[in-house]
């Protein structure tokens, strides 16, 4: 059987491959921090003082997605830009950052009293303080992906994730307990603004343009209505969670979910990143985009897939290891929730295909369906425990995963059945390392936790190579290709 043609056409294709690399960078190495960070965390503060906090991002997440009004996205997808789109959106998204900072300041207390925890007041308080900050980098966040300069944004990435994992650790050792955390996000926030204000050479004017306001907003305001729904539907079982069961299990939840989080925002995440504006270039050409979407697609579903299958697996092991058997009720959440990899892997760039055809009306219906589900499923699931929200996350995936494909069909020519054949290739070699690790580490006892680890990764990870080189040569060669192409031109500038 002839394996499709996968590969990206070469000006977009390069400059979106060496974008790539600096997000790849900044991701791993963002999450790495981050990930590093949690562990020590976890080894000084309880279970509950994570649980807090993910009460307060529940409220901090959803003021962020109102300061952007989904203008971000809109002035990284419009083909034509001046400085009249550019200076309205600025001064609009700072206004509102102050505006929710006062707010949150003021009214910290509701939030408290709806989980019935009045000691989150302060924590809500201080964590909105950010809110300022968020609204005065939106614009220049926008402006240096819509010119594929993420350089600039993954040293902003990393140096915020260094100063904020730094201050945390020093005040979790002095005893600041739940403070450290809200040192955390506060002190990633100021890094961040500082790096990327020196490093952007755009200063925005106090101009205010109604006109190209409603401009922006034409797409911004179907781009924002999906990004609550997309609130809603991520942050539905925290807010679940913390209101039926408790800090603790929250704390527990959101560990298991962090791991899982975290492996997303640093695969997916990274090609999301970098395929929304290098798609939005091709809109006009479809062949070219579709080629596009297709090559970045499979080298998506190459790493995804194999370490999804990795946490299913050994998310017990995992756990045990990095956070100690303290956390083990974190351990079925993660293994769960790593069980949505074949949907992350055949669906996961939908989104940003759509959106990069001007279609955000047709994400906002999607994330539409996808958070009716999502609550329903986790308002069923909660009394049932922690595991059960993280079941309902999963069938909610598969059960919607074809919508995004139904829609790419609708508006861009896509062919279903193609696009399936492209995974058969990394979903066999994928079977095959978990056929071999699995058998590999059946006899070892399961207190034997790094043994398992070790063991199994290299022994699955050995076996995915061969298969994948097998299965599917041609996309593992395009992948390959691409990045070795972008890492001289990117070193050598």
């Amino acid at each position: 059987m002839t394996e499709p043609d996968v590969g990206l056409p070469p000006s977009i294709g390069d400059r979106a491959a060496r974008g790539l690399v600096w997000v790849a960078f900044e991701r791993y190495g963002q999450q790495a921090i981050t990930f590093f960070t949690f562990v020590v965390l976890s080894r000084i503060l309880a279970p509950t003082a994570f649980g807090f906090l993910a009460m307060g991002v529940v409220y901090t997440t959803l003021v962020e997605e109102l300061i952007d009004l989904g203008m971000g996205p809109a002035l990284v997808q419009r083909a034509q830009l001046d400085d009249r789109h550019r200076n309205t959106a600025f001064v609009v998204n700072v206004v509102i950052g102050f505006g929710f900072a006062a707010l949150g300041w003021m009214g910290g207390g509701l939030v408290a009293a709806l989980y019935r925890q009045p000691d989150l007041t302060p924590v809500i308080q201080w964590l909105s303080l950010g809110f300022a900050v968020e609204g005065a980098i939106v614009t220049q966040e926008a402006l240096l992906r819509r010119e594929l300069k993420f350089r600039v944004l993954t040293t902003r990435g990393i140096a915020a994730a260094i100063m904020g994992s730094i201050a945390a650790i020093v005040a979790a050792s002095m005893g600041a307990g739940l403070w450290s955390l809200v040192i955390l996000q506060l002190t990633k926030r100021v890094a961040g603004f500082v790096v990327l204000w020196s490093a952007s050479t755009w200063r925005p004017r106090l101009q205010f343009s109604q006109h190209h306001l409603a401009e922006i907003l034409g797409f911004g305001w179907y781009m924002l209505g999906s990004r609550l729904l997309t609130w809603v539907s991520q942050r539905s079982d925290d807010l679940m969670i913390g209101l039926f069961l408790g800090p603790q299990a929250l704390g527990f939840y959101g560990m298991g979910y962090r791991g899982f989080n975290l492996l997303t925002a640093a695969m997916s995440g990274v090609m999301n990143t970098v395929v929304f504006p290098a798609l939005s270039e091709l809109q006009a050409d479809r062949p070219r985009f579709l080629k596009a979407f297709r090559s970045a697609t499979t080298a998506n579903a190459l790493v995804v897939l194999p370490v999804f299958a990795a946490l299913a697996l050994f998310g017990n092991d995992v756990v045990r290891v990095l956070f100690g058997a303290e956390w083990a009720p974190a351990g079925p959440v993660l293994r769960v929730l790593s069980l949505i990899g074949v949907a992350q892997a055949v669906v996961g760039l939908t989104n940003a295909a759509l959106l990069a055809l001007g279609r955000s009306d047709l994400t906002f219906r999607i994330g539409l369906a996808s958070t009716f589900i999502n609550v329903v499923g986790f308002a069923v699931a909660v009394r049932w425990g922690i595991t059960a929200v993280a079941t309902a996350f999963v069938v909610r995936a598969y059960l919607l995963s074809p919508l995004g494909l139904l829609a790419l069909r609708r508006v861009a020519d896509l062919r279903i059945r193609d696009h399936l054949g492209l995974f058969v290739g990394p979903i066999a070699a994928t079977l095959v390392a978990v056929v071999a690790a699995s058998a590999t580490v059946s006899g070892i006892e399961p207190q034997s936790a790094w043994a398992r680890l070790i063991v199994g990764f290299s022994v699955g990870g050995v076996a995915y190579v061969g298969a994948a080189y097998a299965f599917a040569p041609s996309i593992v060669r395009d992948a390959a290709a691409r990045v070795r192409r972008a890492l001289p031109k990117r070193a050598a500038g």
